[in-house]
């Protein structure tokens, strides 16, 4: 209420003469998008019915030889390797929410603590996911000499991270593209990139070479465009990393989608009466990943530089 001048007399608290209103409307929060299901394969999960672990048998390796007319051949006995996923992180949540609060709220408390329930867990997972995936490239695809066949892709440190600004954004970009093609890894491939970078982006030449998406899409799916027809662009807050200097880069995150595997195995939600006239609003998921491929994934680190 406005100032009130001495001697006027204040009827909305004297008289209750003046309505508080209390909206029926949400001051939301706003989200990011999550993005693990975009960059991952639930291929090798999606046999597990039941159990926590699943062992996958890597390709082989193959020797070719030489060969004279008439030699002897030498016989090659091949050794099998494998890979362990497994369903091994969970997270919870356990809200309480008493009779009287439900009852006498003019707001849909239970469903409005269920959502943000959840959306705070999507936000905890993909945190952890970056993080966990911002060392797990091949040796040969990162650092300041990437590349399997030329080793001449500076990607950055997490101690000295790549400087880029609009002007050099293109090179560096392209860089990791081409890391991946070294790798032969070819399909679906992607990159993920912080806001700064995405703006840094939108002020190169590199825009005329993507298939940019609309701002509605960006907002909806974290999708920015693609490159050379197949790798797609997507922009998250969640990745490591301020990106402030070159000692507090941010870790860029990119690959082939068979590079990781991923399952969310359990997202279930429940209410519960715990006998003291309040429901528990109650969450639950159970979930996994493991880069299978590290020749599929690129781990890069870059900061925020001055512009010329």
């Amino acid at each position: 209420m406005i100032t009130i001048a001495s001697g006027v007399p204040n009827i909305k608290t004297d008289g209750a003469a003046i309505q508080t209103l209390f909206s029926r409307k949400w001051d939301r929060k706003y989200w990011e998008t999550a993005l693990i299901p975009a960059l991952t394969t639930s291929q090798y999960f999606a046999e597990l019915t039941k159990g926590d672990q699943v062992e996958v048998t890597k390709d082989p390796s193959v020797s070719i030889k030489d060969y004279q007319d008439g030699q002897a051949l030498e016989v090659e006995r091949l050794n099998l390797d494998h890979i362990t996923l497994k369903v091994d992180q969970a997270k919870y949540f356990n809200i309480a929410l008493t009779d009287v609060d439900a009852e006498l709220s003019h707001l849909g408390l239970a469903s409005k603590y269920m959502e943000v329930a959840l959306k705070e867990g999507e936000k905890v997972v993909d945190t952890a996911f970056f993080a966990a995936m911002k060392d797990e490239a091949a040796a040969k695809n990162k650092g300041g000499s990437a590349g399997v066949k030329s080793g001449g892709y500076d990607l950055g440190t997490s101690a000295a991270g790549y400087a880029t600004n609009s002007t050099n954004i293109v090179k560096f970009l392209t860089g990791i593209y081409t890391v991946l093609r070294e790798q032969c890894a070819t399909g679906d491939k992607w990159v993920v990139i912080p806001p700064w970078m995405h703006w840094q982006l939108m002020s190169s030449e590199l825009k005329n070479a993507m298939n940019m998406g609309d701002g509605k899409s960006v907002l909806r799916t974290g999708f920015i465009g693609r490159l050379a027809g197949e790798m797609d662009f997507y922009v998250s807050t969640y990745l490591d990393g301020a990106g402030s200097a070159a000692g507090s880069p941010t870790a860029i995150l990119a690959g082939n989608k068979d590079a990781i595997a991923y399952t969310m195995r359990l997202s279930k939600t429940e209410k519960w009466r715990n006998g003291n006239f309040e429901t528990l609003l109650q969450g639950l998921m159970v979930y996994g990943w493991k880069c299978v491929k590290p020749e599929g994934l690129v781990n890069a680190y870059a900061y925020k530089a001055s512009e010329a």
